[in-house]
């Protein structure tokens, strides 16, 4: 099992998120996958991380759909799809930390060139 943690500070309020997931890693060439299935909002998300040697990628389909790429120190487009419509964002990552069971990331999360908030992104095997 793993722990899953993720903050968001945003103007309006900061909110943390914790749960246990069970992960299938999956090796692939110079890629790990890591699937899991996760809560939000009383639903159920599939996720899948694709890592490589500088690059995250968070994959969610459920009610909402989204591929986050993380670069660090690179700002990334990124399209989020909800039963409400379609969103650009702008990502930009401060801080990205890859172990062998521990994955850390730290985002900002933009619209248009609006600061929508900051994110921590947290997955770590537990012992």
């Amino acid at each position: 099992m793993y722990q899953l943690k993720q903050t968001i500070q945003s103007k309006h309020n900061n909110e943390k998120f914790s749960q246990r997931v069970q992960v299938e890693r999956i090796e692939k060439g110079n890629r790990t996958y890591l699937k899991y299935d996760e809560t939000m909002q009383d639903e159920i998300v599939s996720v899948v991380l694709s890592i490589e040697e500088n690059v995250v990628r968070i994959m969610r389909k459920g009610p909402m759909t989204m591929n986050f790429k993380f670069v660090e120190g690179v700002k990334t487009d990124t399209v989020y799809e909800t039963v409400a419509g379609r969103h650009r964002f702008n990502i930009y990552t401060t801080d990205i930390q890859l172990k062998d069971e521990e994955i850390y990331i730290r985002y900002k999360l933009y619209e248009a060139d609006e600061l929508l908030g900051s994110y921590e992104y947290h997955l770590k095997k537990e012992e």
